[in-house]
């Protein structure tokens, strides 16, 4: 039961999470701060099935979480007028970060009540960036939404030019930054000028420029007094932290959520916490990074924001940036990780691999974690040594699940490093206590089996519990096994049943297998039964499990299965299988196992956003009312709304088209509109079931003998298509009935095969 590192097992929390539960940043400590009180174990699985639409779940999360902001949130209720103060700005904040415009505005209010103009024009811009036309009507000058939020706080306009005679890509002097940051604070100014102060910093567009922006925002910030020069200054030097430290504990639940490697959702949840509300244009590397989680997991909205950010100018600030990291000279080492992205894909530089590779390493090498990981990955299958010393880089550098594998080979000697079992138990130690599932789980592993350390399963159960609650479903299997046995927790079949279920339905293969032997020999708290002993081989084998294989074999593969019991979760209370979790210090999130990239055009799935297909078709049809054939050529498009599809095609058919017009005996030119259901195969194939109907006009006869007919149709369709990134290829089979005046063949029954070759795009 142990992971590989370039598996990061995608366990069971993760992918149901929307990005509506996404509140959450890096807060600054604050003494005042809700605190979201210790999670009981499986809460992780309560969120997961409450966004799946399991409202008993919903209840369950919202006791658990132990917050009234999180709880009204969760219910997707209404606010009620007793919810005040801090539990009320934690919900108004997860409702902002999850495009809730109206929580954004309500957010803008408080500020703006409580003096803090410069974070209500900010919160007030990114609502009226969402198209919310109250937070819009806050400004004097138009604020329109025409344009992104990114885009307001960047470019300078008339105002900014007349009234403080700024100029493009210019730092400003003390003078100005004091005279435009007292007018933001409300000093004969308006909301206006607070987007006029951010712009002085992001309108720059060098590392220098923005060096003399801050060094100003500092001077009138600490000799002055400003609130809203402190307040910009805090954005662009802890770009890490949320705006509001109420929201301290919030993001440590969800960074916790992200870190475990397989809640895209949650990531891109928490990069869109960063960036609301904040003075900085085109987020920052901080929020870049989650959203990089997010796009690697396969949540699109995550790879559609990294392409609009590294299109756009901030992509000269991260190879400016880069330049400086490589020279020795300081910054920000996540700038060459961001850089190699670009140079990977071509998006916001040109394609350059070679020069992609080596700023991957010089990343690491400077402090990044995330590409020490994927170098180690990419050197596990090959060079286990080498691998070792990347995860130990990435473990340096923060990573707790790489200080878990880096302990985990220390202790087994893995890949021919030396033996040590005092270093490994420590880093497997350091990367539980960083929340990493599998941290915990291998040390609850070291303590059940005595590797490394005295035997002792109160101590494994403890931490298989919490490795459990955090979505490592090896240790929900291993803790399934202990109830099974009654060794570090009283026996309890109906817990063991729980677990095991939860682990063999999600695809661990050792956990079918264990239930299946549980079944097969009637263990404690099981009955013998051989239906639900080969349904769980069954799983088991089907997941290349050999035990599993096995035990199918030996109860024979054929024969009648039934579906093991449910079991019963084990209590919130009162038992082992509670893990407490306590909000440390923000953890990093754990590294995905290829570089993250714009990404491909959304999977086939009937929750994806708009996707629009452009595509060419020829080939031949057959007429069955007729002795006749013709060959096609079209081209056409269809949008993708959900699992509906809607689009035209547009043909040219005839018998002959390499003979000249007077010699053609049949042609046809027409319009077809279709309708189609969009059914999904797997991650990078659809099936389109539809219809239409079309008008056109034909001749029959000689092209210059015989005046064209107008006519209509109907036709009904099967079409198979491959995505290859954005390529699109595929084959259709139609059925036509062409309504005609020809008096001998009024309606026309023709077969058609086509080939179609084309793209698809979500832009």
């Amino acid at each position: 039961m142990t992971i590989e590192p370039g598996n990061r097992t995608r366990n069971l929390l993760c992918g149901a999470m929307v990005v509506s539960i996404a509140a959450l940043s890096l807060g600054a400590t604050n003494a005042h701060a809700q605190f979201l009180g210790n999670l009981p174990f499986g809460v992780h699985f309560d969120l997961e099935a409450c966004m799946e639409g399991d409202n008993d779940a919903c209840d369950r999360a919202a006791i658990e979480i132990g917050h009234a902001g999180w709880e009204i949130f969760l219910l997707r209720e209404d606010p009620p007028e007793s919810l005040q103060g801090d539990d009320l700005a934690v919900y108004h904040n997860l409702g902002c970060a999850a495009w809730e415009t109206d929580s954004c505005t309500a957010l803008g209010h408080q500020a703006r009540d409580r003096g803090d103009r410069f974070r209500a024009s900010m919160l007030y811009l990114w609502a009226c960036s969402l198209v919310e036309h109250e937070a819009c009507a806050q400004f004097e000058r138009p604020m329109d939404a025409s344009d992104t939020a990114d885009g307001i706080k960047s470019e300078l306009d008339l105002h900014d030019r007349d009234t403080y005679d700024l100029q493009d890509h210019t730092p400003p002097s003390v003078k100005t930054l004091k005279k435009i940051a007292s007018r933001c604070d409300g000093k004969k100014g308006t909301l206006d000028d607070c987007v006029t102060l951010a712009r002085t910093y992001n309108n720059q567009l060098t590392l220098a420029d923005r060096e003399v922006v801050v060094a100003g925002l500092d001077e009138v910030c600490h000799k002055h007094g400003s609130n809203a020069a402190c307040a910009l200054l805090s954005d662009i030097r802890e770009p890490d932290r949320h705006w509001d430290p109420r929201m301290r504990d919030s993001m440590d639940l969800m960074a916790d959520l992200c870190s475990q490697g397989s809640v895209e959702k949650a990531c891109f949840a928490t990069a869109r916490a960063m960036d609301s509300g904040k003075g900085l244009a085109y987020s920052s590397h901080a929020s870049r990074n989650y959203f990089g989680y997010a796009c690697d997991g396969g949540e699109d909205s995550g790879c559609s924001r990294l392409t609009f950010v590294y299109e756009s100018p901030g992509s000269e600030m991260i190879e400016d940036t880069c330049r400086k990291v490589r020279n020795g000279d300081g910054g920000d080492p996540r700038a060459c990780t961001e850089a190699h992205t670009m140079y990977t894909f071509g998006v916001g530089a040109d394609k350059n691999e070679s020069l992609a590779d080596a700023v991957k390493t010089q990343a690491c090498e400077h402090g990044d974690l995330r590409p020490c990981v994927w170098l180690g990955n990419e050197a596990w299958s090959e060079d286990k040594q080498a691998a070792a010393e990347w995860y130990r880089k990435a473990c340096d550098a923060g990573d707790a699940i790489s200080c878990g594998v880096y302990g985990r080979m220390k202790l087994k000697a893995e890949g021919g490093i030396t033996q040590d079992d005092s270093g490994g138990i420590a880093l497997l130690r350091q990367s539980c206590e960083g929340d990493a599932g599998n941290g915990c789980f291998e040390l609850g592993y070291s303590y059940s089996q005595a590797r490394g350390v005295d035997r002792d399963s109160d101590r494994a159960a403890q931490l298989y519990a919490k490795s459990c609650s955090l979505g490592y479903i090896n240790a929900c299997s291993s803790l399934g096994v202990l109830y099974m046995d009654g060794r570090g927790v009283p026996a309890n079949g109906a817990y063991s049943k729980w677990l095991l279920n939860l682990a063999c339905n999600a695809d661990l293969g050792s956990a079918c297998a264990n239930l299946g032997h549980a079944y097969q020999d009637g263990l404690q708290g099981y009955e013998v039964d051989v239906e639900r002993s080969r349904w769980a081989y069954r799983r088991g084998c089907e997941l290349e499990t050999e035990r599993a294989c096995d035990g199918l074999a030996a109860i024979g593969e054929e024969g009648e299965v039934r579906e093991p019991e449910p079991g019963t979760r084990p209590p919130h209370g009162g038992s082992y299988a509670v893990s407490t979790y306590t909000p440390s210090t923000p953890s990093t999130p754990s590294t995905p196992s290829r570089p993250v990239g714009p990404g491909p055009p959304p999977r086939p799935s009937w929750s994806h956003d708009p996707v629009a297909r452009g595509y060419f078709s020829f080939g031949s049809e057959r007429s069955w009312s007729a002795p006749a054939q013709a060959s096609t050529l079209r081209g056409g498009f269809l949008l993708e709304l959900g699992p509906l599809g809607l689009g035209l095609d547009f043909d040219w058919n005839t018998d002959n088209r390499w003979r000249p017009k007077i010699a053609r005996s049949y042609q046809r030119i027409g319009m077809w509109g279709n309708v189609a259901i969009v059914l999904p195969i797997g991650d990078f194939a659809a099936l389109d079931i539809g219809g239409g109907g079309g008008l056109g006009t034909y001749r029959e006869g000689p092209g210059k003998i015989s005046d064209p007919i107008f006519s209509g149709g109907a036709k009904e369709f099967l079409q198979f298509n491959a995505f290859v990134d954005a390529f699109l290829v595929g084959v259709r089979i139609e059925q036509q009935q062409l309504f005609q005046e020809h008096a001998g063949m009024p309606l026309d029954h023709v077969t058609a095969v086509y080939a179609v070759i084309g793209g698809r795009s979500d832009h």
